[in-house]
């Protein structure tokens, strides 16, 4: 029996984040490299493969370090959270005040901030941008208001409310320097795709050299080295684990294959409901007809079973 050579497995790339799909092209480039030397050069074709596999990954790098996307991102979840938490808390303080009929003067304070803060419907839920124009055009306001500053103070809640002032401002500023940087994400997003195909032919022709080269041994240590790092990713870098892609296998054609068990199912079941009613209808059919005859068979249905409706 002829013995196959070993392959490099499929890996993810498309559901890759940035980062990781940096990385593991760039992991990718250095074993090729290191593989294919002057002590033994690569194939004319892979060579050439591997030069454009070279530039498009370039070109991936350079946009990726434009984005900081992971860094953005962050900075604005974290601020986001924490002012959410602020103004809930702030709005709980008067709210509790408006009950304390036996503290006049918090009562008061708590009345005139809750009228102040109902103004602006703020709601935690909903689009983060809406939500935080609210929030800083109603800091804006209460704190060029000395009447409402004092009542804030008599609520106890003045570093809160100034805590709540600066997040909205630098909330503000991430969001304005993310929307300044939506030309290098779409950079990003042009980069990625153009690297997959360039990705895709240097590991099949890979294959194809493995698959005809007289040493079937050939390049097992780099397709070993690949397929560590592909299991490596999938397990600890992709965020459901890779579950949908398997060893060596191909998410496309599984989410294909699930779509045709699915639909087939589906006609089964609609088949089987056809069959149903149409014996309903029989029995009904039948039923009619011994009613007609009632003289002859006064109970049509000795068994007592009722007949199946539409």
């Amino acid at each position: 029996m002829i013995q196959l050579p070993n392959l490099v497995q499929d890996a993810p790339i498309v559901r890759m984040q940035n980062a990781v799909l940096v990385g593991t092209m760039k992991f990718t480039l250095d074993q090729f490299d290191l593989f294919f030397n002057a002590g033994n050069p690569a194939p004319t074709r892979l060579a050439t493969q591997i030069s454009e596999f070279r530039n498009s990954y370039g070109r991936l790098n350079a946009a990726y370090a434009l984005t900081r996307e992971s860094l953005l991102t962050g900075d604005i979840s974290g601020l986001d959270e924490e002012g959410d938490q602020l103004y809930m808390g702030a709005k709980d303080t008067v709210e509790g005040a408006r009950r304390m009929t036996y503290v006049v003067t918090r009562k008061q304070a708590g009345d005139r901030l809750w009228i102040f803060m109902k103004k602006y419907d703020v709601n935690v839920k909903e689009n983060m941008i809406a939500e935080w124009s609210k929030l800083q055009q109603m800091t804006e306001e209460a704190n060029a208001s000395a009447s409402l500053t004092a009542d804030l103070a008599t609520l106890g809640l003045t570093e809160m409310w100034a805590r709540l002032t600066e997040v909205a401002d630098q909330l503000r500023n991430k969001l304005t320097e993310r929307s300044a940087e939506m030309p290098a994400q779409q950079a990003m997003k042009q980069a990625r795709e153009a690297i997959y195909p360039e990705y895709r032919a240097l590991i099949d022709l890979l294959k194809a050299y493995a698959m005809v080269d007289a040493d079937t041994q050939r390049f097992d240590t780099l397709t070993a080295t690949l397929n560590n790092n592909i299991d490596y990713v999938r397990i600890h870098a992709m965020k459901d684990g890779g579950s949908t892609v398997g060893q060596g296998g191909n998410s496309e054609s599984n989410q294909n294959e699930n779509q045709n068990e699915n639909n087939g199912n589906n006609n089964n079941n609609q088949n089987d409901n056809e069959n149903n009613n149409n014996n309903g209808n029989n029995q009904n059919e039948n039923q009619n007809e011994n009613n007609d005859n009632g003289n002859d068979n006064p109970n049509p249905n000795p068994g007592g079973d009722e007949p199946i409706e539409d």
